[in-house]
């Protein structure tokens, strides 16, 4: 989907999540604070949250993307793990009933980075969790907009830090990844897997070709850096059969350069620089001739290399580093 289409998105907002402000159900507060707007930043939102009697499980951003003020609002993403995957760096340990700040940086695919002037709408969702009515959640108001400015040259400021300890989470940079989408077609011109549109974009149908795999850049980012005092290692893992994870390749980080809480790397050892796919192609399936909608490998071929169907980027797997929040050292994707 692309961020910038207009679609409407219908949310259905009951009552019992969003009860009134009362003595019974009282709200947290959430003050949203300064942003970072430069489109190299990369653009970051933050907030001030302060729980109401019952503790905080979970904060989450939610927002949309158009390319002027003159377009429609609709919030079509969130942070979520099966969206933007975009985890918050926090102050303090969830559930916590202690006040914290979340911080949110905003990451784009290649294929659409951010541009200046681009408007980015949003609003913060905290959840608590009552003893009578289970989890409620609220969002900030009024809704924010955020809009792109120029990119920045030089280095890229530092993530803001908060009154709690180190924090290390995941890394990743959004990337078009190898792993076939689909369980394999048979055709009459052998086997195929579906893989990201990305691979077939602009290219001739039914067409073999061979285009360069982008990058996956993947490491770990951090709060309060300067209170990292041991090295630590962060793991880029084959997760496909959990049982048995394989570890793909291991980043070995002494301690973050100055001002720059970010360490990353990109690939793995065997992973594929290109890719053969072919677009809507032409072939016959069971005997009767069929053109197969979407991107595909190349039928027939069997191509080393391609990412596999789960991954796992772990941070200080020997706990080396004490963190305020040991609960986000893990992403899978």
């Amino acid at each position: 989907m692309n961020p910038l289409s207009p679609v409407v998105l219908l949310l259905a907002i009951t009552l019992a999540s969003c009860p009134p402000n009362t003595p019974n159900h009282p709200r947290p507060t959430i003050t949203i604070g300064a942003e970072r707007t430069s489109a190299n930043g990369p653009p970051t939102v933050r907030a001030h949250i302060v729980p109401n009697q019952f503790p905080v499980t979970e904060v989450m951003l939610e927002f949309g993307r158009r390319a002027s003020l003159e377009h429609d609002v609709h919030l079509l993403y969130n942070s979520g793990p099966t969206s933007y995957r975009m985890p918050p760096i926090l102050t303090h340990t969830l559930p916590t009933t202690q006040p914290f700040d979340v911080t949110f940086q905003f990451a784009s695919h290649p294929s659409n980075p951010f541009r200046e002037g681009e408007v980015i709408d949003y609003q913060f969702k905290v959840t608590h969790e009552t003893t009578s009515s289970g989890p409620l959640f609220w969002w900030s108001q009024p809704r924010k907009t955020l809009i792109i400015t120029a990119r920045v040259p030089g280095s890229v400021p530092p993530i803001p830090t908060g009154e709690a300890g180190v924090n290390l989470i995941p890394s990743l940079a959004p990337s078009a990844l190898t792993r076939p989408l689909s369980s394999e077609v048979t055709t009459s011109r052998g086997s195929m897997f579906a893989v990201d549109s990305f691979f077939c974009g602009n290219l001739p149908l039914d067409t073999v070709t061979t285009v360069p795999v982008p990058p996956l850049t993947w490491g770990v980012r951090g709060v309060n850096i300067e209170s990292v005092n041991a090295p630590f290692d962060v793991q880029l893992i084959d997760n496909t059969n959990p049982s048995s994870p394989v570890t793909l390749a291991t980043l070995a980080v002494s301690s973050f350069p100055s001002n720059t809480p970010l360490v990353r790397q990109d690939n793995y050892n065997g992973r594929a620089s290109s890719i053969r796919v072919i677009s809507n192609p032409s072939v016959e399936i069971n005997g009767a001739p069929a053109t197969v909608q979407g991107c595909f490998t190349e039928p027939g071929t069997s191509q080393p290399g391609l990412d596999p169907g789960a991954l796992l980027i772990r941070v200080d797997p020997g706990t080396s580093v004490q963190e305020g929040n040991e609960g986000d050292n893990e992403l899978s994707f």
